[in-house]
């Protein structure tokens, strides 16, 4: 039997006014540039059916995610575990998690929009599936960059021309057997911060290259964000984010930047697929095990609180704010009946689509695991999805930990019982077995 693809897009921009997730708490819009939207592609072969849905949003947290995925599956009965619904991570979207030091998710936009328009969307591509073929092509970008520069004395987020930077963009293409276009994905792994902290509601630098392709397929075309952890665009101004020639923080207009490179290089890969094939699907449902560290003493922690709320060398009250209530966390746990464990689990699914396996990470990976994961795996191409049905912020190599800055304090934060070094092998280790199994 051949591979069933339905596919259907709705409408998720928030109302005009709502908090902006991705900088800090005090970001309210107050226009849309472009409006967000969701896509849901479900897929099926034979008794099998898996559900991927792509939000235009800076991620959907657990508690949304999970509510969604509960939803679609009593709708469409399409198993909870089989629903991965994942983020392009754009910084001009709504809240849709909480976190200290960024604000409360908006549970309004959240239940009221986001939720009921997933669920109408797999239902109606669980309902209006067709036979297709799939084609690919590889290509590079340099729309982005490493952003871990060093200005003298400490990480910044700007641009590090040498430093680590995944180029490859992946087109996936599905024809009916008419040879009419259905859908295209895209795959690359790049910040979409390129407005900065503007009160535009935008999808960034994607929805440019996924419009431009868009017109040129003459289908839907949706971003799969890769491991974008150490990676942003690659701006004129120098920097990750667009300013306004007074030095503000926040410009729209460069969103136009990164986006029409990105289109550019999109519409060439995509003309380069010359071979679509009946391929068969398979996934598996699994996590990585990670050993883990003791947590820290309650001494310890009490100094670090003092160090953050003297905020000593930090620039990010986002950051400070997350740390005082991390070490205030450790202290509580000795207080509670937490229990110290050897191991911890990352949810993981894989999804393979021919020879091409799709992994899931709720991380922001840093590119350099993607790249590891890809060298190491028996597909052809093996595409790390972040931020996929939850965030847990930034997932650094063992190598970038001794340098600092934003993304590490952000990990060195998010776990009670801290990953055993070297955390970025043991995922990778884990994550490889899974794809194997698949092959």
């Amino acid at each position: 039997m051949s591979l069933q693809l339905g596919i259907s897009r709705v409408d998720i921009t928030p109302e005009i006014g709502g908090h902006l997730y991705g900088y800090n708490p005090y970001i309210f819009s107050n226009s849309v540039n472009d409006p967000l939207e969701a896509t849901a592609f479900v897929f099926s072969d034979g008794d099998k059916q898996f559900a991927l849905i792509n939000a235009t949003l800076v991620a959907v947290g657990r508690e949304v995610s999970d509510a969604t995925r509960k939803a679609i599956e009593k709708e469409t009965g399409i198993p909870f575990d089989n629903i991965s619904i994942c983020a392009t991570h754009t910084h001009s979207g709504p809240s849709t998690k909480y976190s200290p030091g960024w604000g409360e998710p908006d549970t309004d936009y959240c239940y009221g929009i986001l939720l009921p328009q997933l669920v109408k969307a797999t239902c109606e591509a669980a309902a209006n599936k067709t036979a297709v073929k799939m084609g690919f092509a590889a290509g590079e970008s340099y729309a982005g960059i490493n952003r871990l520069e060093w200005d003298g004395n400490n990480i910044i987020l700007g641009q590090n021309p040498w430093g680590v930077f995944n180029p490859k963009m992946v087109v996936i293409s599905f024809k009916d057997f008419d040879d009419n276009n259905v859908a295209t994905l895209v795959h690359y792994g790049v910040h979409p911060t390129s407005a900065g902290p503007n009160k535009e509601i935008t999808r960034d630098w994607p929805g440019i290259m996924t419009d431009r392709l868009s017109r040129e397929t003459g289908c839907p075309v949706a971003f799969l964000q890769g491991p974008e952890g150490d990676t942003g665009p690659r701006l004129s101004n120098g920097k990750t984010i667009g300013e306004k020639p007074n030095g503000e923080v926040g410009d729209i207009s460069y969103i136009y930047e990164p986006g029409n490179v990105a289109a550019l290089d999109a519409v060439r890969i995509y003309k380069q697929i010359d071979t679509y094939l009946d391929v068969d699907m398979d996934y598996i449902v699994t996590e990585v095990k990670m050993p883990v560290d003791k947590r820290m003493s309650i001494e310890e922690a009490e100094k670090w609180i003092g160090y953050f709320e003297r905020n000593e060398g930090n620039d990010y009250e986002s950051v400070q704010t997350r740390s005082i209530d991390y070490y205030k966390q450790i202290i509580a746990s000795y207080d509670t009946d937490f229990e110290e464990v050897e191991y911890a689990t990352i949810e993981q699914t894989v999804l393979r689509l021919g020879d091409i396996a799709l992994v899931t990470s709720p991380y922001e990976l840093f590119c350099e695991i993607g790249l590891r994961v890809n060298d190491l795996s028996p597909f052809a191409h093996t595409l790390m999805l972040v931020n996929t049905n939850d965030t847990y912020a930034y997932f650094p190599t063992t190598s970038a930990i001794p340098c600092g800055g934003y993304e590490i304090a952000l990990f060195l934060t998010s776990r009670i019982q801290p990953y055993t070094a070297p955390a970025d092998w043991n995922y990778i280790k884990g994550t490889v077995e899974n794809v194997k199994k698949l092959k």
